[in-house]
């Protein structure tokens, strides 16, 4: 049988059958561990080395506090990753050395995990969609969020690989977790229905497919459930582990007061009142049965299928590339696991369902999927910048494992090198990326290292997209990269930026969208657009003022849209219009705006005439037919200097030179003024490395013309 990396290399459109998602490699497998390349091994065992050295924070209930009280979520949440991230690592690292150096502080990480009030984050406790957080958890109904499935996918991947080097030290370590994972995730999942289940009249996002690809990795890695993919095994099979405390065990070392006392204190210990003698007290270790894994897998695919039929066939994910990583490969995640689980199993149903929905139910949507996995070639910029409109930042993650995968369950080979190619040019840390709490994902990086490295051709570049269901019109040439949102306010992790634009320069941010700070209470709430990174007037687009000064912006909300849409893209050239008056409510005019892309134009740009101002790089036209005072908004993050006025100044022409990457000609403002957008927030400061800035232009004229040139 070809090894996994030999299947994946192999090229052919079967390669997928060769990877079984839940085929983890447990830490006596010493043919995987030991084969993986030693400068990978070396790597790792520098993060397991590393985190060993770390402390385990201290989570205080004060902490969870700190959400409802001052809206802080970081506070609390530094500490809860931490703890997962330091686990993770320090799994991967034993699992690669196996001599135990790793193993007490992995058990002291599990027990702190397992003593944890809750898994659910104070920003998600609630039960009822976008309702208010409860301020302290209900441990009688543990809410299954993002990182309670994400807390139970670690802790039964990591019980999963150590199983053996746990049980040697103390059975009760994997009885421990898996009545945790039973009591926290899989019984509340079987007993309740929450939101993100789905249920056909309400939309889905990123949390159908996370969670449930978490469920069901906890659920199907439990030995029980990797049996009965054979065999059911009935549900008393803790038999084994109280066989070793039975009062009749040859156990020389076991102590019974019955037993052991004499005749006259055992007459009088008879009576017990009830009471069972500790050795017929019997370990409750929970399994999951037949028809828990039955109805685990039915609602699966469920979810997968409410998932599905919400999503364009165009494939584009409304909530930005960033969280391609949680709701393309999760759904990539669920997928997998759902078709092996199928594949393997012939006895799933034994649930009164009249006809049980099975993974071939999914099949039948393998074009909507296979765009689902494109989706992040197409949005992709350059090394490790993508387009990134909504709560998404420009560095929306580097490629690795799971989009190899997928392009393989997709039958896509240009995904494929995608994958392959960005990880190759990755540092050690990026790829293997100690931020990523989710110890599955690093298993599927060591599968798949070896063949990511060893794929032989890099990955084409990338064509032209569009994306009707969104409004995106994704356009390139060999050194720029445009991006131009109509679509709607609605998005999940909206911004109100109906009409803005980004722009790329080899690599470079010529024109920008800023993404999003850190997240608070406020974030998701009734007040997120009080928060400036959302507002339109932090983006590329217009605001208006009437005579006393009052900001008119773009509203939230799926009825503020662009309307008459048209993109066209060829060859040469790539253009798309619309009218913007909808999303802003109370205009009192109608607001077109149009955007050209000339390819190729780069080292052409220095126009004298209006026909050559009209083969610049990108051409940006507004149109405003209203009386309201129009002022164009730009942001930028080189600094951007405008030439001297009284030399420059033609026809109400302003240029304005954007760092070294470039300049724009603006026709149509009286009046030009640069506000400096200082970036003090630790999350957008992970991209903007100092001050942005936001160029204000105030219109002179009904029409506008802004053209973005080379210097």
């Amino acid at each position: 049988m070809r090894s996994l990396n030999e299947t994946l290399n192999s090229g052919d459109k079967g390669a997928f059958s060769g990877f079984n998602p839940l085929n983890l490699p447990d830490i006596n497998d010493r043919s995987f561990w030991d084969g993986l390349p030693d400068d990978y091994r070396k790597e790792r065992l520098k993060l397991a080395e590393e985190a060993a050295e770390k402390s385990w924070p201290e989570i205080l209930m004060s902490d969870y506090l700190r959400f409802s009280h001052d809206g802080n979520r970081t506070y609390f949440e530094d500490k809860f990753f931490t703890r997962r991230r330091i686990l993770t690592a320090l799994v991967m690292g034993e699992c690669i050395e196996n001599k135990g150096r790793f193993l007490t502080k992995i058990i002291d990480g599990i027990y702190l995990i397992l003593g944890e009030t809750t898994w659910c984050l104070p920003a998600h406790n609630s039960y009822i969609r976008d309702t208010r957080q409860f301020t302290i958890p209900d441990t009688s109904r543990p809410v299954v969020d993002l990182f309670a499935g994400e807390t139970s996918a670690i802790l039964s991947v990591a019980e999963s690989l150590l199983r053996p080097v746990l049980l040697s030290e103390s059975p009760f370590i994997c009885t421990a977790i898996d009545n945790a994972l039973h009591e926290r995730v899989i019984s509340p999942y079987l007993r309740f229905h929450f939101w993100w289940m789905g249920n056909g009249l309400e939309p889905m996002c990123n949390w159908t497919p996370w969670i449930t690809q978490n469920v069901l990795l906890t659920a199907f890695t439990r030995p029980a459930a990797v049996s009965s993919l054979k065999q059911i095994i009935p549900k008393d099979e803790s038999a084994s582990i109280n066989e070793q405390f039975d009062e009749t065990s040859s156990n020389p070392s076991f102590y019974s007061n019955l037993r052991m006392s004499s005749g006259e204190i055992a007459v009088k210990l008879r009576d017990r009142n009830g009471r069972v003698e500790p050795p017929d007290w019997r370990t409750e270790h929970w399994h999951p049965s037949h028809e828990e894994l039955s109805q685990i897998y039915e609602s699966a695919v469920k979810s997968v299928h409410h998932f599905l039929s919400e999503y364009a066939e165009d494939g584009c994910c409304d909530e930005g590339a960033q969280y391609y990583s949680h709701a393309g490969l999760c759904l990539f995640g669920c997928l997998s696991i759902l078709k092996s689980i199928s594949q393997k199993s012939k006895m799933l149903h034994a649930t009164e369902s009249e006809s049980p929905l099975e993974y071939s139910s999914l099949e039948k949507d393998e074009t909507l999927i296979h765009n689902i996995a494109t989706y992040i070639m197409k949005v992709h910029v350059g090394g490790e910048l993508y387009i990134n409109f909504a709560d998404c930042s420009p560095k929306a993650g580097r490629r690795g494992a799971r989009e190899y995968l997928f392009g393989a369950f997709v039958h896509d080979t240009a995904m494929m090198d995608f994958a392959a190619t960005d990880y190759r040019s990755e540092s050690w840390e990026e790829r293997l990326n100690p931020s990523e709490e989710n110890l599955w994902y690093h298993v599927l990086n060591a599968q798949c290292h070896g063949a990511m490295m060893a794929q032989d051709k890099d990955c084409l570049e990338h064509n032209d997209a569009w994306f009707p269901s969104t409004g995106l019109m994704v356009t390139r040439d060999s050194h720029y990269v445009l991006a131009v949102k109509a679509g709607d306010n609605g998005d999940s992790h909206n911004h109100n930026d109906v009409g803005s634009f980004i722009l790329y320069k080899d690599n470079k941010p010529f024109i920008i969208d800023l993404g999003v700070g850190s997240y608070t209470q406020k974030t998701f709430s009734k007040d997120r657009y009080d928060i400036w990174t959302m507002q339109s007037q932090y983006h590329n687009l217009p605001s208006f003022y009437d005579s006393e000064g009052t900001l008119l912006m773009e509203h939230a909300g799926e009825e503020y849209a662009a309307v008459n849409v048209v993109c066209q893209q060829n060859e040469s050239e790539a253009s798309i219009s619309m009218e913007l008056q909808e999303a802003y409510p109370g205009l009192d005019g109608k607001l077109e705006r149009s955007v050209i892309f000339n390819k190729d134009s780069c080292g052409k740009n220095h126009p004298s005439t209006d026909e050559e101002y009209e083969c610049s790089t990108v051409v940006l036209r507004d149109h405003y037919d209203g009386k309201l005072n129009f002022v164009e908004n730009l942001i930028c993050y080189e600094k951007p200097v405008v030439e001297n006025i009284c030399e420059k100044i033609v026809d109400n022409k302003h240029v304005i030179h954007i760092g070294n990457i470039g300049k724009i000609c603006a026709f149509g403002f009286s009046d030009i003024s640069i506000e400096e957008l200082p970036i003090t927030d630790p999350r957008l400061g992970e991209t903007w490395k100092h001050s942005c800035y936001r160029i204000r232009l105030m219109a002179s004229e009904k029409n506008i013309c802004l053209y973005f040139q080379d210097i």
